[in-house]
């Protein structure tokens, strides 16, 4: 199931490529540049384009939260900018693909919105 998800996320990003000026994607040119039906996106794996954005948005801004909390937040202040360069950066390369097309495409117009809404409390960091 994550294999298939990851090819999908993996066509979203191809089809912003081919235009980085478009804004809008649907279900059925995702299936067809993932090669699967549209069927097997709605009904295993995302229920909409914003759902797939949303699952993106999650994925990426997760793992880097749950890895900050974890292994930076406990080190001594004179450690942090080891840490981050240690425990973060690497995520941070890791999804480098998909922040790439985040930050120069317009196919996801929420990406910079969601990063800038996101509450941030003692639970987020």
């Amino acid at each position: 199931m994550r294999e298939t998800r990851e090819m999908i996320i993996n066509a979203v990003m191809r089809l912003a490529l081919q235009n980085k000026q478009r804004s809008h994607l649907t279900l059925t040119e995702i299936a067809n540049e993932a090669g699967i039906s549209r069927q097997a996106i709605y009904q295993k794996h995302f229920n909409s384009v914003d759902e797939i954005f949303d699952y993106i948005h999650a994925t990426i801004d997760e793992q880097i939260l749950q890895v900050f909390q974890q292994k930076v937040l406990c080190l001594p202040p004179t450690e942090l900018y080891h840490g981050i360069a240690v425990h973060i950066l690497p995520l941070i390369y890791h999804q480098r693909e998909w922040l790439r097309v985040l930050y120069s495409t317009n196919i996801d117009l929420k990406w910079r919105h969601y990063l800038y809404e996101r509450p941030v409390s003692p639970r987020n960091i």
